[in-house]
Formats: structure tokens, sequence, C-alpha cells
């Protein structure tokens, strides 16, 4: 059971995404193409796929949080509710599920924007790019610490949008607002926390299990107010 909402899930979530993701690329690839062009048409496609490949790479990474989080909100409180809910499996096997599918959907739209913002920006292909930077170590240990922070932070974002979500649907009315305004404390106060990390602590392997330890936190909270109950409309 668990493996058919996994698959159905995330083929629910990628759908729009993969369209997405498409368009991204193709426009990435035809800006590194045309990188070196000298004629008029040549640097008009240039400048003109810049700026659409970011704007549909910045999507791309956008939707890849919203669109799980919709998913998420609608089969377990809105109108998928009570077919959700008739399932035969454990509510925190559920929320496993559910968080699972969505956190693979988020590290896909990172790992495209990842891709695109290689090619926009660096105007190498990402097999140069990979190349370029092993060849320094300290290269190679700036770039993974800044992709697995980056990384995390999104993940933490998604669970206190999670977090925020199911305590709004505990009470009986105004959820949506409720989970707004929950969701921008929640933000603000990890806003605030990354600051001051970033600010008295200086080893980036320390701040890195500090991101994992919160990860691991929002995801227990969550599970166990999950399966504590909530109201479904």
């Amino acid at each position: 059971m668990i493996k058919k909402i996994i698959k159905y899930d995330f083929k629910k979530i990628n759908k729009l995404l993969f369209i997405i993701y498409l368009i991204s690329l193709t426009l990435s690839i035809i800006n590194l193409f045309f990188k070196y062009g000298t004629s008029d048409i040549s640097v008009a496609t240039f400048l003109l796929t810049t700026d659409f490949a970011f704007i549909f790479a910045f999507s791309s990474l956008f939707f890849s949080f919203i669109i799980p989080f919709t998913r998420f909100r609608t089969s377990i409180f809105k109108d998928e509710a009570y077919l959700t809910h008739t399932l035969p499996i454990d509510k925190g096997k559920l929320y496993d599920a559910k968080i699972l599918v969505s956190i693979i959907s988020i590290l896909i739209g990172m790992l495209l924007f990842g891709i695109c913002f290689v090619y926009i920006f660096s105007h190498t292909s990402v097999t140069e790019f990979i190349k370029g930077t092993i060849k320094f170590e300290e290269n190679i240990n700036i770039v993974l610490t800044f992709c697995i922070n980056f990384i995390l932070q999104g993940i933490i974002i998604f669970l206190l949008a999670i977090n925020s979500l199911i305590i709004a649907n505990k009470c009986n009315k105004n959820r949506d607002l409720i989970c707004f305004f929950l969701f921008f404390i929640l933000f603000f106060g990890f806003y605030l926390l990354n600051n001051l990390l970033n600010l008295f602590i200086n080893s980036a392997t320390i701040i890195i299990l500090i991101y994992i330890l919160i990860n691991a936190i929002l995801y227990t909270t969550g599970r166990i107010m999950f399966k504590r109950g909530f109201n479904i409309e």
C-alpha cells in the first residue's frame, strides 16, 4: 500500500513539474549553445534565453516546494481527505509515505535548478563544471558544503510548512490563515537561528549536523501531531 501511495503521489506531484523541468533544461542548453555566437540573432537568442531560462529554473525550484505542499494539504485535509483516510494504513506510515515522496520531489527540483544554474551563469556544461571543481580540494569543500546546506535548509522550510499545516488543522476555523501566520513565525525563528549559527559557529560540519538535527525534530514532531489527529473538511 505504501508503494502505491508513493507512486500515485509522485505522479500527481511531478506531472506539471516535469513540463517545467523540460522547458527549463531546454532553454538552459540553448543558452549555452549560443554563448559564443557573434551574429545579431545569436546574441539576441543568448540574452533572451538567459532571462527565460532563469525564470523557468527558479519556477521549477519554487513549484517543487509548493506542489508537494498543496498535494499533502489536498490529500490529507481537503478534497481527497475522506478517501485517503479510508486506506488500510497506519497514520504514521501514511505520514512517512507523504513526506518521503515530497522530499524526493523537492530534491529533483533542486537538482534541476542546480543544473540549469550552472548552464546559465557558469556558461559551461555540468561535466566541465564538475571537472573544474574537483581540480582543487578547496573548491570541492565549498561546493559540497553549499549544496548540503542548501538541501537541508530547503527541507527544513518544507517541514516547517507541514508542521504549521498540521497544527492549523487541529483548529475549527481560519485554518489557512493560522497556517500562514504560524509558518511565518516559525520561518522567521529559523531565519534568526540560522544567522546566529553562522555568526557564532565557524565549523561548517557542526552547522550541518545542527540542520540534520532540526530536520529530525521537525519530522518527528510532525509525525506525532499527525498521529494524534486533526480536523478535515
